[in-house]
Formats: C-alpha cells, structure tokens, sequence
C-alpha cells in the first residue's frame, strides 16, 4: 500500500509550483523592478517541473478507470 502522505506532499510541490510560477509571471509585468533576465531563465524551468510532477503524480497516485 502507498503511504498517504508521498500523495499529499506531492500535490503540495505541485501547489507551490503553481504559485512560485504566478510570482514570476507578475515579476515579468512592466513597472517591476526586478531583473526581467533571472525571470525568463527561471519561469520555464518551474513550469517544466511542475509539468514532471503532474506527470509524476497522475501516473502513481491515479487510479485507472475502470471500463465495462
């Protein structure tokens, strides 16, 4: 049996990386004085984790469904 809490902590990670993905989206917004350079490096490597950890989690955490 899989233990409850890898599924839990896992849709936590994807949660964060949504949110960490917004901030660095409105970081790219004109009138922000953040580096725009460090925003366009690090925005697609969040998205593509969070693209590895959907991946991640509905392959181990899903259920198939059942067909008739």
């Amino acid at each position: 049996m899989i233990n409850p809490y890898k599924s839990i902590l896992t849709s936590i990670q994807i949660i964060q990386l949504i949110v960490i993905s917004l901030y660095i989206t409105i970081t790219i917004l004109p009138g922000c004085n953040y580096p725009k350079v460090i925003s366009f490096i690090a925005l697609p490597n969040i998205l593509l984790n969070l693209y590895f950890f959907q991946g991640f989690y509905k392959k181990s955490y899903k259920r198939p469904v059942k067909q008739n």
